[in-house]
């Protein structure tokens, strides 16, 4: 990736960037923090001196800002600096930098994912790398990785569902992200998983039915929606929103009235994706909500909606 007509590293005073960044100043102009983005290896090495002068709340905020750019600008890189990041000695600081892997197609990313997944010390740290390699599971999928890098993304996130010493909740993350491979394997560890007492677990498994897209899972789904768990309900919403059946529209506006309001969140968040008429009219009732949260979450699922019915109609000033 290029950032355009940005500077480039060599132009930028580095030490002077990250001087203002070890002083706690934030605003850091964002030609700067550009500048950064798909750094050769002279100026790879020089950030990664000057994060050592960081501390570890200078450097969090540091690698956050980065992260935040790239998501808003596309053609920004900043995976060199997220990699180097993984070797730090502060946990919140690899965690983050693992999910900021989740936005590049780069194979050294997906083998240093798939190493820290296996070794890190840190419990989030893994969690975060499992969900990262999610992205690489997709492109798998889709056959835009080589088989080995492929066979590799799979091996490695079965082993962790698989594995009876790893914790729930870097299992069940995983298990999400295996949700996106079609093997019939995929499916059978999840009907395994989803039969597991553990919480965490099954809600994994229950993210992982509505990242397969499969209509094979809304029975299960709408099972779920009834759950006494307040997080298997919230995760069935989800699962229900990324299969995008509408048939589950009128299990999911019953639930708009459940006593939690992440639910309820979650479920107006499912209408959304789903669409139709019963999904739409469900959305337009809570869009005048008492509840300004759940208001604002309504409006926006109508503004999704019609933004995916008719591209144009927003600047026609349609609803």
């Amino acid at each position: 990736m290029n950032a355009g007509h940005a500077p480039q590293a060599s132009q930028v005073d580095l030490e002077g960037l990250f001087a203002a960044l070890a002083a706690g100043t934030r605003e850091i102009p964002s030609e700067d923090l550009t500048a950064l983005s798909d750094v050769d290896a002279g100026a790879r090495q020089r950030v990664r001196d000057a994060m050592r002068s960081l501390d570890q709340t200078a450097r969090f905020a540091f690698l956050e800002r980065l992260i935040e750019l790239a998501e808003e600008r596309l053609t920004l890189d900043y995976s060199a600096i997220c990699l180097d990041c993984l070797e730090d000695d502060v946990a919140d600081v690899r965690a983050l930098a693992a999910s900021g892997l989740a936005q590049y197609e780069d194979p050294q990313a997906l083998i240093r994912l798939a190493a820290v997944v296996a070794d890190d010390p840190d419990e989030q740290v893994r969690v975060e790398a499992a969900a990262a390699l999610g992205t690489f599971a997709l492109q798998g999928e889709f056959g835009r990785l080589q088989p080995r890098h492929a066979d590799l993304v799979a091996n490695t996130l079965r082993a962790l569902v698989e594995a009876g010493t790893e914790a729930p909740v870097v299992q069940a993350a995983a298990l999400e992200s295996l949700g996106v491979i079609s093997a019939e394997w995929v499916r059978d560890l999840i009907h395994d998983i989803y039969a597991a007492d553990d919480p965490d677990l099954r809600v994994g498994a229950l993210r992982a039915m509505g990242r397969s897209a499969d209509v094979y899972w809304l029975p299960t789904i709408a099972a779920a929606l009834t759950a006494l768990d307040e997080d298997e309900r919230v995760a069935a919403a989800f699962a229900a929103g990324e299969i995008g059946d509408e048939d589950a529209a009128p299990l999911l506006r019953d639930l708009l009235e459940d006593e939690s309001p992440e639910v309820v969140l979650a479920v107006i968040a499912a209408l959304g994706e789903i669409g139709g008429p019963e999904a739409r009219e469900a959305l337009q009732e809570y869009a005048t909500h008492p509840d300004a949260a759940l208001r604002t979450a309504s409006q926006a699922a109508l503004q999704s909606l019609t933004l995916g019915e008719d591209p144009l109609e927003l600047r026609k000033g349609g609803r």
